[in-house]
């Protein structure tokens, strides 16, 4: 009798088990579809074992079609051999993945993207996988080059005018200013101010 009531309550906790890990699982899969960014999970090989319809639309590809190494037939063809080596050498180390990176979809359109992915161990510190996110940063560069080719402005005598450019993005609030325009405040090309910052160099 005593070992019958242990099974049985060896078998309700699996069951509690076995409920709290698919109520966390329902919880992951709503966060990761809400989410702006596209988030996915692979193997050690990199072959992926899920991704959310936001690295679904950023790829170009069906849910189907990302498992597996799909996502490998969408890297630019000048791309393919950097991202090849650079997720070997990520797992080999077991380090973080981080990287931009070109995208080539079905229907031909080029995507810039950055990906970031941190890798997964088991219980004997062994590589599993890695899981990680990828955010699309074409219009980000396009406004880049754009505020690059501001710069090209020639004044009156014909010499370069020495315009700096900025952009500010109203759906996550970050500042882009052109390499003249951080001259212009003495800071180095590159920098990349909040607009609190920005803000802060005009008198009050």
């Amino acid at each position: 009798v005593v070992a019958l009531v242990q099974d049985l309550w060896d078998l309700r906790a699996m069951d509690t088990a076995q409920r709290a890990l698919a109520d966390s699982e329902r919880k992951f899969r709503t966060l990761s579809d809400a989410s702006p960014l596209g988030v996915f999970h692979t193997d050690a090989e990199a072959c992926c074992s899920y991704t959310n319809s936001r690295w679904q639309a950023i790829f170009g590809l069906s849910l189907e079609q990302s498992l597996g190494a799909g996502w490998t037939s969408t890297l630019h063809p000048d791309d393919r051999s950097a991202v090849f080596a650079e997720w070997q050498r990520c797992t080999t180390v077991g380090c973080e993945f981080a990287m931009e990176f070109r995208v080539q979809r079905p229907d031909t359109t080029l995507r810039h993207v950055r990906g970031l992915a941190r890798a997964v161990l088991g219980d004997d510190g062994a590589l599993t996988g890695f899981v990680g996110t990828v955010e699309d940063v074409t219009d980000a560069r396009a406004g880049e080059a754009r505020l690059r080719d501001s710069e090209a402005f020639l004044d009156r005598t014909g010499r370069v005018a020495g315009i700096g450019g900025w952009e500010l993005n109203l759906l996550d609030n970050t500042l882009t200013w052109s390499d003249q325009t951080c001259r212009i405040h003495d800071l180095e090309p590159g920098h990349k101010p909040t607009v609190e910052e920005a803000i802060s160099y005009y008198e009050p």
